[in-house]
């Protein structure tokens, strides 16, 4: 396991990185960008779409390792039934070019084997021919099952009365979403609003910070403390917590690959769970795929509250993205900077919402 920004690594984690061993890490997509294509270069926005509740997409029936693991060689994959981790080679599987890897945080190709949680494994496999033959080592569960299920249909269940309070309910139009969503924070003097503006960010701690939970990392501990006090505590499987970020990662790939094979669009920079494409026009509109009725394809890029759709964060003139990326500075840190119709905001607002976001993306 990397060690999160800020955060020393467990004893285990610092041994096998010093002797240059494959560590898991299975994390959110993190900064990455790629060149504009000519087709891209020549349009006018960088438009940003967020993924509304990512990790409540994938918890409801995701298999988790709840036994203890156990070191395999050569395992049955049994095509991805039991949760675990495996040691696979991706280096010679081609994939997307124009899409970030669905197997790396950094988006980037591997360079060696490493160590992947089961729902990486089984996508690679299903969707760009990796053999699962060719893995030699794994640490399997005992015992796989849902175990966020119940969890997962309380909190995704609280989180749609919230924002049905406020206006934001499954099946609006596109329009109609994002009218609805422009104005959900103007509470005025409506307790209802209030109250479900307050819960939306509660349930949001919930699910966000709690998965966070299951590998939480001791600060300033030395190892003995690290060892006593986190390691062995109840709440420390990161495992959990890697399928988890894995499900989450690879449903949002599965989205992003099904969009460009169907439009031809593909987002230029990724940081989280936010993604700018290149756009004509100030809107994602032009980005959806849908079918000849108009309706949303399923499995692709949608406007929505519901988990696993999108929400849209901001619009930036292209050019001042591409400056960015020229400074290597990465450009999503500019959503904050501009409004959804791509004028500038307010400096100070701009400062504090990228400040609350970068604390916000470094806890995910």
């Amino acid at each position: 396991m990397r060690a999160d920004r800020g955060r020393r690594p467990a004893p285990l984690t610092r041994e096998l990185l010093s002797k240059g061993r494959a560590v898991c890490e299975e994390e959110d997509y993190k900064w990455w960008a790629r060149q504009l294509t000519d087709d891209e270069a020549g349009r006018r926005f960088a438009v940003a779409v967020d993924v509304c509740a990512s990790y409540l997409s994938v918890t409801d029936s995701l298999p988790l390792p709840i036994g203890e693991l156990e070191h395999v060689t050569h395992p049955a994959w049994g095509k991805g039934k039991t949760a675990g981790l495996w040691l696979c080679d991706f280096t010679g599987v081609e994939v997307d070019e124009l899409l970030p890897h669905p197997a790396t945080f950094h988006g980037r190709p591997p360079t060696g084997p490493g160590w992947y949680a089961t729902p990486t494994v089984a996508y690679m496999a299903s969707t760009y021919g990796f053999d699962p033959a060719t893995i030699t080592e794994a640490y399997l569960s005992t015992h796989t099952a849902p175990l966020l299920k119940e969890w997962t249909t309380r909190v995704r269940g609280g989180y749609k009365r919230v924002y049905a309070d406020l206006g934001l309910i499954d099946g609006q139009g596109p329009q109609e979403f994002l009218a609805a969503y422009a104005v959900h924070k103007e509470a005025g003097t409506d307790a209802v609003r209030a109250d479900a503006l307050t819960l939306g960010s509660l349930y949001k701690n919930i699910y966000k910070g709690g998965i966070g939970k299951w590998s939480d990392s001791a600060r300033h501990l030395d190892d003995e403390q690290w060892l006593e006090k986190v390691a062995g505590s109840w709440s420390y499987r990161p495992e959990i917590r890697f399928h988890i970020i894995a499900a989450a990662r690879i449903a949002a790939h599965r989205r992003l690959r099904k969009t460009y094979l169907l439009t031809g669009r593909a987002p230029f920079a990724v940081n989280v769970d936010s993604y700018l494409y290149a756009a004509d026009a100030p809107s994602p509109i032009e980005l959806l795929p849908v079918k000849d009725d108009g309706s949303p394809v399923p499995g692709a890029l949608r406007l929505g509250i519901a988990p696993g759709s999108h929400k849209h964060e901001s619009s930036i003139p292209l050019q001042e993205a591409v400056e960015a990326m020229e400074r290597r500075e990465h450009p999503s840190r500019l959503t904050h900077q501009y409004a959804t119709d791509g004028t500038p905001i307010q400096t100070s607002t701009a400062m504090e919402s990228e400040s609350t976001d970068e604390q916000k993306k470094g806890e995910s």
